[in-house]
């Protein structure tokens, strides 16, 4: 027994009862068993309020970092798909330039011009009481942000003062009076286009034009002749005409929407009188 009492001295580092009871702050080697018993129901204890809420703490932070690192995958894949993106934007933005010019330069500017200045023209003219016929029609390109843009730009020739003129030198009636007999003669054209040289030439299904509010910056007097040379016109068999200014256009089929009395409006059909 005392080598038995010598050899757990040596692994205590000890060499007495009395030193192991003084180092452990006990009187004796009994409160020092004791001591020890309560530090083992200490230790149970903080396993049971600290060391367990800590280890599933530590498991959920576990799978955080998991949903984390899928989240980044799924980010990074999409980053991917983002860049792949951009580059088809910027390759459509670039071809559409390309088409742009091929319509400005090849189609309009080749092709189109001259049909297109004498469609305008018959519109132009008396809209502008023989003042104004387009000069040329040319094909313009723009820098606009990261890529070109190309369109069109109209020259005029002025009658009165003798003079070529561009778009931005006219008065807003004679520039609203150069839109519409544009866009008129473009519809006009559009109804009498075939898909290829030698297709059948058909009359378009429906043949009509609408205008809302076209002649709104015109005095009296030009929008007066606008309106007798649309009336005149046979291009259209039918003109749906949308105005604020003009309560009596002349002869046709009216259709007038009064003004709200008691909160109601009223829709009033006037039929051309034959």
């Amino acid at each position: 027994m005392e080598d038995e009492l010598s050899d757990i001295y040596r692994d205590l580092s000890m060499e007495s009862i009395e030193q192991l009871t003084s180092k452990n702050h006990s009187e004796s080697i009994e409160k020092l068993i004791t001591k020890r018993k309560v530090l083992e129901h200490s230790i149970l204890d903080l396993r049971e309020d600290v060391i367990e809420p800590l280890k599933e703490l530590s498991a959920n932070l576990e799978s955080d970092i998991t949903a984390k690192k899928t989240l980044l995958g799924q980010l990074k894949t999409m980053e991917l798909e983002i860049s792949q993106k951009e580059n088809e934007i910027r390759h459509v933005k670039y071809l559409r330039g390309e088409i742009d010019g091929f319509i400005s330069h090849y189609v309009v500017e080749g092709k189109l011009v001259e049909i297109l200045k004498k469609a305008t023209n018959f519109y132009l003219i008396p809209f502008t009481d023989a003042r104004y016929t387009i000069a040329n029609i040319y094909s313009v390109t723009r820098r606009v942000k990261d890529r070109e843009s190309h369109g069109l730009e109209i020259s005029l020739f002025d009658a009165r003062d003798n003079h070529i003129k561009s778009r931005e030198q006219l008065s807003g009636g004679d520039e609203t009076a150069l839109g519409l007999a544009l866009r008129i003669a473009i519809s006009k054209l559009m109804g009498r286009i075939r898909p290829f040289r030698d297709s059948e030439r058909q009359l378009p299904l429906l043949n009509l034009i609408i205008m809302d509010e076209p002649m709104a910056s015109l005095d009296s007097s030009r929008r007066l002749a606008i309106l007798n040379n649309l009336k005149q016109d046979k291009s259209f068999k039918q003109i749906f005409l949308i105005s604020h200014t003009d309560n009596t256009i002349g002869e046709c089929n009216s259709i007038f929407l009064d003004e709200a009395i008691a909160g109601q409006r009223r829709l009033t059909y006037k039929p051309l009188q034959t």
